[in-house]
C-alpha cells in the first residue's frame, strides 16, 4: 500500500491579496507580518483603498527594514503624496 508523502510546510514568499476590503487595523498586521517574515518576497495589497496613508506609510517603511521583501504594491490602497514622501525619508 502507498502512503502520501508528508504535507511539507513551505515557508510564505509571495502574498497578493489584491481588492480584499482590508482596512487600516489589517494594515497593522500587514506590518507585523513583513516586520517577521524571513522568507516573504512580495507582497500585494493593491485596490484596498481603506488601508489608508498610514498603513501605506507604515508598509513602506516596513519594506526598507526588510532582509527578503523585494515588491510591495500598494496600488489604489489609499496612499497620498505625503505617505510617499514618508516612505523615502
Amino acid at each position: 500500500m502507498l502512503h502520501p508523502p508528508p504535507h511539507r510546510h513551505l515557508p510564505l514568499a509571495k502574498l497578493r491579496l489584491s481588492e480584499n476590503h482590508l482596512g487600516a487595523s489589517t494594515g497593522n498586521e500587514l506590518v507585523r507580518l513583513v516586520s517577521t517574515s524571513a522568507a516573504l518576497t512580495e507582497l500585494d495589497v493593491s485596490m484596498n483603498p481603506k488601508l489608508g496613508p498610514a498603513a501605506c506609510a507604515r508598509l513602506g517603511a516596513a519594506l526598507a527594514t526588510s532582509v527578503r521583501l523585494r515588491i510591495l504594491n500598494l496600488s489604489e490602497c489609499g496612499a497620498d503624496d505625503t505617505s510617499a514622501r514618508d516612505r523615502k525619508s
